[in-house]
């Protein structure tokens, strides 16, 4: 078996710390020298910058999003709790939910994603989710309402 021992660290010393100093003083006042040299009458300053152009020769832009702007994915203020089918095995529990505006039906497990929207848990009348936007997560859950019903529970 092999120990590391920790190595105690030395103070610097004297000519170190001199040393040191006298380095620091020379830099602060050649660095105090340096502003008058540059605005003296004959002198220039010229800053000049990258500028970077992108040949495109039928390429994409690489520095622009391929979405073009529109928003993708499923949104999770837009599912719609259709049905549950509930059992006390989290693993053959599911929901099914649909985006609003449309009939497609998905199929959701406790675990599976869609989106920004995870399942964590599947109750009898309600799904609980978690969503994750713009770095943060925040648990909701859907509420399955009879047939007819409108509103909040």
């Amino acid at each position: 078996m092999c120990f590391l021992r920790p190595v105690p660290l030395r103070a610097p010393s004297r000519l170190r710390l001199g040393a040191f100093i006298a380095a620091s003083v020379w830099a602060a006042a050649s660095a105090a020298q340096s502003p008058a040299a540059a605005t003296s009458p004959g002198s220039e300053v010229v800053y000049r910058r990258e500028v970077f152009r992108y040949p495109r020769s039928g390429r994409p832009d690489p520095f622009r999003s391929l979405l073009g702007g529109v928003e993708t994915g499923v949104r999770a203020e837009n599912l719609l709790l259709r049905g549950i089918v509930y059992s006390p095995d989290p693993g053959a529990s599911f929901a099914v939910v649909t985006e609003a505006g449309s009939n497609r039906a998905m199929r959701l497990r406790v675990g599976e994603r869609l989106g920004n929207v995870q399942v964590v848990a599947i109750h009898p009348r309600r799904v609980d989710m978690v969503i994750r936007d713009l770095g943060g997560a925040r648990r909701e859950s859907l509420v399955l309402r009879k047939a007819g019903q409108k509103g909040t529970p």
